[in-house]
């Protein structure tokens, strides 16, 4: 049986970002298997048992570091792990096989998105990581070929892997009592980056026809570093200039059921992304029956595939354009939604779990 070690060190119960998704749902199906033995490590002081680990931890970013780099490898050692899954980051010095999952380039091609501790980290020991991981796993072909573009070395043990809609989200599913929004609204679920490129969004929002006049837009994110406040505050800034208060609605964090709530109602997902490893919010809106239009930019195409309605992220006009279209096309939509419904059924936690180990038993046999 093979003892398979999850980091979650990086991480607190406050966060819900894609990364720490993939772990847990990879982690949690993994677990339910009768040939694996999951054990995972955790920061704190918390309830320790045989599938639960935690190490101390300081609560700054190079207290978690240190003992990221330092400790884990001793408490590797004494359960005496097979394989160790992490996030972007091994413990380098780890006595067992390490397991990168590096989901995009993010900290190269957009470094100011990241905190500027995080961001010194990763430039350090992403390359360190590349090298001494036995096998990388990623979320795209787009994502790997960045991987590879700027690592060569990785190209014969990176291996792709899907991703799957959250199982919180798949109960909520035709449980909503009430709506969220009451007014007709489109959707769009992204932090604020600049390469989530809300900005053309927005300016692409003011120019609709006057007859999609009643229509809001619901930016469903958070804004966590200072450059995302800072790209949030002129977002609003160009809210105000183009007299749309009434129409923009901002939401930070939602539950899971809420944001399944928000997908169900929603006329439409528009994702404008110049860059993405994957686009978690395409399947998690056609699961929700809901239609996607799209960046046609970075993996978005790929997770798609024929299921959305794309536009040039770049030009605000494209993306006016296809947001007219399938607002004023109910036929559209309704396509769409069909294709979606289709496109889905290849994401799955199952299907992640077992190309996970699959590239699991590669670094095994070598």
């Amino acid at each position: 049986m093979k003892r398979i070690g999850i980091n979650f060190m990086p991480y607190s119960q406050d966060k819900h970002g894609g990364a720490e998704v993939f772990l847990s749902n990879v982690a949690d199906t993994l677990a339910k298997r009768e040939d694996v033995q999951i054990v995972k490590i955790i920061s704190g002081k918390k309830a320790q048992s045989e599938k639960i680990i935690s190490i101390p931890t300081l609560k700054t970013r190079v207290g978690r570091v240190i003992s990221e780099q330092l400790l884990l490898p001793m408490v590797v050692r004494k359960l005496k792990l097979d394989v160790l899954l992490s996030n972007y980051v091994v413990p380098v010095f780890a006595p067992c096989e390490n397991i990168a999952i590096i989901h995009d380039m993010i900290y190269r091609k957009y470094p100011r998105t990241l905190e500027k501790k995080k961001l010194i980290y990763w430039r350090a020991f992403i390359p360190l990581t590349i090298l001494v991981s036995r096998s990388i796993i990623t979320v795209s072909e787009f994502s790997k070929k960045e991987i590879v573009s700027a690592f060569p070395l990785a190209l014969k043990k990176t291996y792709v892997c899907v991703e799957g809609v959250k199982p919180s989200m798949v109960l909520a599913q035709g449980k909503f009592s009430k709506r969220i929004i009451n007014e007709k609204y489109v959707l769009c679920v992204a932090t604020f980056g600049k390469h989530k490129n809300i900005i053309n969004l927005v300016d692409a929002f003011s120019r609709l026809n006057s007859g999609l006049s009643k229509i809001q837009l619901v930016l469903v994110g958070a804004a966590r570093t200072p450059d995302a406040r800072e790209y949030r505050l002129k977002i609003k800034l160009l809210i105000q200039l183009k007299n749309l208060n009434s129409k923009v609605v901002f939401l930070d964090h939602v539950s899971d059921f809420d944001l399944a709530n928000l997908y169900h109602n929603a006329e439409c997902l528009v994702l404008p992304s110049l860059y993405e490893g994957f686009g978690l919010p395409i399947i998690e809106a056609q699961y929700n029956n809901c239609p996607v239009i799209c960046s046609s930019e970075a993996s978005l195409p790929e997770i798609a595939g024929n299921s959305a309605l794309y536009f040039n992220p770049k030009s605000a006009d494209s993306i006016k354009n296809a947001l007219e279209n399938i607002l004023f096309d109910s036929h559209l939509r309704a396509q769409l939604q069909s294709l979606g419904w289709d496109n889905i059924k290849q994401f799955t936690w199952a299907k992640a779990a077992e190309q996970v180990l699959y590239a699991i038993d590669k670094s095994l046999e070598r």
